[in-house]
């Protein structure tokens, strides 16, 4: 029985490890990753764009339910950057250390809206899970994220986690500093599709996506875990009498 257990556990880590991309900024993967009805997909934002809303083409995924789509539109005065603030003050190490640093960004002062196909099944409910590499273009400004579609949720500036990547030693620009987020949607039930909004006034750079369409326990599966719950309950009360 333990040899089943540990082969099935294996099974499940080489599965995340095949699909699981290989990213400078894919700091905090969801522990979902690779298992039935998952999606990833990255960008990078690596091409020049001049002409606005731009339509990023995404740099690597896993994508069975269908290509997602991308629509970039900066504020007035804003767009593509090929080198970060934070770049030429010192941090190009934390960016692409696999190809050339410090490449691909966009100066936002906008609204990036992000499309992402879903397995057409009715199922109980879908995870998102958000990655995004930033930084503040003036004091005090945060991403704000929302949910669009299938139904709009209130707006968000609060990630579930915030890494510091990167902090100027500046004494006078002291609020140059490179976060890395993840933000996190569940959504009930499963829908065809769904619609995320990432906009505010800052750069942002790397976006990795994941999505999870969450089956309905096959009977049989239910059944074994009841089963596998009341042997538990009957052990403990034995060793409690």
């Amino acid at each position: 029985m333990y040899r089943r257990v540990l082969l099935g556990a294996l099974c499940v880590i080489l599965s995340v490890a095949i699909v699981a991309p290989a990213l400078s900024e894919d700091l905090h993967p969801p522990s979902w990753r690779g298992l039935q009805g998952t999606s990833w997909v990255q960008w990078e934002f690596l091409d020049e764009f001049t002409e606005f809303p731009a339509h990023p083409q995404y740099d690597d995924g896993y994508l069975p339910f269908g290509d997602p789509t991308i629509s970039v539109t900066p504020g007035p005065g804003a767009g593509w950057w090929p080198k970060q603030p934070t770049y030429l003050q010192g941090g190009a190490d934390l960016y692409d250390p696999e190809g050339v640093p410090g490449d691909g960004w966009f100066n936002l002062s906008g609204e990036i809206i992000v499309r992402l196909e879903n397995q057409k099944v009715p199922n109980p409910h879908k995870e998102v899970w958000i990655q995004f590499v930033w930084e503040p273009q003036s004091p005090g400004n945060v991403p704000i994220v929302q949910l669009l579609e299938p139904y709009e949720t209130p707006e968000s500036t609060i990630p579930l986690v915030r890494t510091v990547l990167w902090e100027t030693e500046s004494e006078t620009n002291t609020w140059r500093t490179v976060y890395h987020d993840v933000w996190h949607f569940d959504i009930h039930p499963n829908p065809d599709f769904e619609t995320i909004s990432i906009r505010g006034g800052i750069n942002i750079d790397e976006l990795v996506i994941d999505t999870w369409c969450v089956a309905i326990p096959e009977p049989g599966l239910v059944a074994a875990c009841g089963s596998a719950a009341l042997c538990l309950l009957a052990i403990g009360r034995r060793r409690r009498d």
